[in-house]
């Protein structure tokens, strides 16, 4: 990753701002800088990318102090412990250049699921819904986030985020348990750099069962979507920026923000969610199911109806019988009796147990043979009892 700031010249207020930008370039790895203006760099970031470029750290008098590797084994495991609590974490810099940083410290930053997120998803899931989330956040930011919105499952566990000195001996870096990944949910995630080790023709399969994708980038989420499709899933994709464009127009129902979404992502999208709200999708998938199983209703009442006046105006006419139904009769089966009813069943609630189904193929039929069954035995029930009527 590359580190990119710009100088900010101009008297600076804390010490040890004051000090650095004071300071003589007298290391080896600073040899070729020949000004000092004056000016600092203010550099934020990954934490493993920019205590890696450090070389000192501030200490508690504001001067530089010898950042040593097991002061950036303690930053780092500190780091760590704050992204499984669920925080965005930041590390901060500053120095004179960019060849000679000092550790300012860790910032952790929570950004909480909205309201009914959680519930949304649970129910997404229980009607079948694969709910993935790609992230640009560290592994351990990306799984506390997902297990705290049941995308895995189960609760972020709270942190306490008091002060920590790195140049303290009472702070050892906690050990790691290898049986930990497989019960928080490391089989479950993979990186953008392990999705670019993963050859195209094996990514579709090499993903399947992996619910969080995390330090990805916009060519990761076009390649997950194309992956995912080619498995013969219907992907929708959410995205807000314009780097997430292509990943929108690429998936089969692109979601953009109304709110905080780029006009160039709303473009690419299918629908704009208006209100940013994830529950939101839930709605909408529970209405399409909603509206799929109410036109099969339809259509078995309409088929059942026209069948059984159809098989009686035949079978009449076949064994040479008086017509059982006249004109003003059919007419007024369909218009009186048919309609009503059939708009009815257009908008009834759908049972619980309908929502809670696993999503349809795209390529399933609207009429299938238990539908045609249905109707056709309907059908036959109408038939039987209207002639038996007709020539009791």
């Amino acid at each position: 990753m590359e580190v990119r700031a710009r100088p900010v010249g101009g008297a600076h207020s804390c010490a040890a701002f004051t000090l650095a930008a004071r300071r003589q370039l007298t290391s080896p790895r600073k040899t070729s800088v020949a000004v000092v203006d004056g000016s600092l760099y203010f550099v934020k970031g990954m934490p493993e990318t920019v205590i890696g470029e450090c070389v000192t750290y501030t200490a508690a008098d504001g001067s530089a102090t010898n950042l040593t590797e097991k002061g950036r084994t303690r930053a780092l495991s500190q780091s760590r412990r704050m992204a499984a609590s669920g925080l965005r974490v930041l590390a901060m810099a500053y120095g004179p250049t960019l060849d000679d940083l000092t550790f300012a410290g860790l910032v952790g930053m929570e950004d909480p699921p909205r309201e009914g997120v959680i519930e949304a998803v649970q129910q997404l899931r229980r009607g079948g819904v694969s709910v993935l989330m790609l992230t640009g956040d560290s592994k351990d930011t990306a799984l506390a986030i997902a297990r705290r919105c049941s995308i895995i499952g189960g609760n972020g566990e709270s942190f306490d985020d008091s002060t920590i000195d790195i140049s303290s001996d009472d702070f050892h870096p906690s050990s790691h348990n290898p049986m930990d990944d497989l019960e928080f949910g490391a089989g479950l995630a993979l990186s953008g750099e392990q999705l670019d080790a993963i050859r195209p023709e094996n990514l579709t399969d090499s993903i399947m069962g992996v619910r969080v994708f995390y330090r990805v980038a916009p060519r990761h989420k076009l390649a997950l979507v194309r992956a995912l499709q080619r498995h013969g899933d219907i992907v929708a994709m959410t995205g807000d920026g314009v780097n997430d464009a292509t990943a929108l127009k690429a998936a089969d129902i692109g979601i953009a923000m109304g709110r905080g979404g780029t006009d160039v992502a709303k473009e690419a999208a299918d629908v704009v969610l208006a209100d940013d709200n994830f529950t939101t999708i839930t709605k909408a998938v529970a209405e399409g199911k909603g509206i799929f199983f109410n036109i099969r209703n339809f259509l078995a009442f309409q088929l059942s109806t026209s069948f059984a006046a159809l098989s009686i105006e035949s079978v009449a006419t076949l064994f040479g019988l008086p017509s059982p139904l006249n004109a003003m009769q059919i007419l007024w089966i369909n218009i009186i009796m048919d309609g009503p009813p059939a708009q009815s069943l257009g908008v009834e609630p759908v049972d619980e147990r309908i929502l809670s189904a696993r999503p349809r193929k795209a390529s399933d039929p609207i009429l299938t043979r238990a539908l045609l069954f249905r109707a056709i035995t309907s059908a036959a029930l109408i038939m039987f009892l209207t002639l038996k009527v007709f020539f009791k």
